[in-house]
């Protein structure tokens, strides 16, 4: 049971969240599979009572090295402010917010490994949304720079890929990327929302001394607001440098968007370009 109260004037939705969800699974050598029902209750200005069956298999073909698996899912995703906020930091602050009703969850796929040191996982999915959450900007304002929340019933199509080389705990490689197909019930475009994703990350420990990271990414177009307005497609690169010159006592440099590049992630906030931030650290 959760219960979600607040009393302050911009966020008064109180709420109650009761789930239950009994389950069944079974393991063998080469098989696996899980079987649950989801029930919630939701209490808010009215009482909503929702159903999602949950099954999950797993077949292991070759020893770990190649194993499909296929499934359907579903559930209910609390929309907070704060988890809002934690997605879009500028909202508006008497945001509409309402629950993400993930009606369904199609899914297949397939992991393992192509080596002792590289695994990876591919996966393709089909679900119903409904309530799923935009964003687009208040022009009720002056500077028309904070964002209102509207909702939308969504049957979204995901194709997942990622491969990962981890050698031993000292230099660890991940690419990971996501493609997109929104078709929407009321809206056009699924606003500020991308149809491509891609992600790379690595790390390397020397002697839990010296630790170099980096990630680079690329966010591909994305629509900005009701009239036809794009953003453009994003890459950053990043780097941070770790020295611990004992478990307390450390410094640490990050290098951040290294190739200067201008973009919006949100429409009418400009990132930094370049930008540096090092310091030291001590733990207590």
């Amino acid at each position: 049971v959760n219960n979600f109260g607040s009393e302050i004037n911009l966020d008064t939705l109180n709420q109650v969240l009761v789930n239950a969800e009994p389950s069944f699974g079974y393991k063998s050598e080469k098989w696996g599979t899980n079987l649950s029902v989801d029930l919630t209750i939701e209490s808010a200005l009215k009482t909503k009572f929702f159903i999602y069956p949950k099954i999950d298999f797993n077949f292991n073909v070759i020893d770990n090295i190649l194993i499909p698996y296929a499934g359907v899912t579903g559930g209910l995703k609390k929309n907070s402010y704060k988890s809002l906020t934690d997605e879009n930091p500028f909202i508006v602050p008497n945001a509409e917010r309402k629950n993400t009703d993930k009606k369904y969850e199609a899914y297949f796929g397939l992991h393992g490994r192509i080596t002792k040191d590289i695994a990876f996982n591919v996966r393709g999915s089909y679900a119903k949304i409904n309530n799923m959450n935009f964003f687009v900007n208040d022009y009720s304002e002056s500077l028309q720079n904070r964002f209102k929340i509207v909702y939308d019933t969504v049957q979204l199509i995901n194709v997942h890929g990622e491969i990962q080389y981890q050698r031993n705990e000292k230099l660890m490689l991940m690419m990971k990327g996501d493609w997109f197909r929104y078709d929407l019930k009321n809206f056009i475009q699924p606003y500020h929302k991308p149809e491509i994703q891609i992600t790379f990350s690595g790390s390397y420990n020397l002697k839990d001394k010296i630790i170099v990271k980096t990630e680079i990414f690329y966010i591909g177009r994305q629509n900005a607001q009701f009239q036809t307005i794009q953003l453009r497609p994003i890459v950053d690169i990043n780097l941070r440098l770790e020295y611990h010159y004992t478990k307390r006592l450390g410094a640490f440099l990050n290098l951040n968007n290294i190739a200067s590049i201008k973009y919006e992630r949100w429409y009418k906030y400009p990132t930094h370009k370049f930008f540096v931030l090092g310091g030291i650290s001590y733990s207590f």
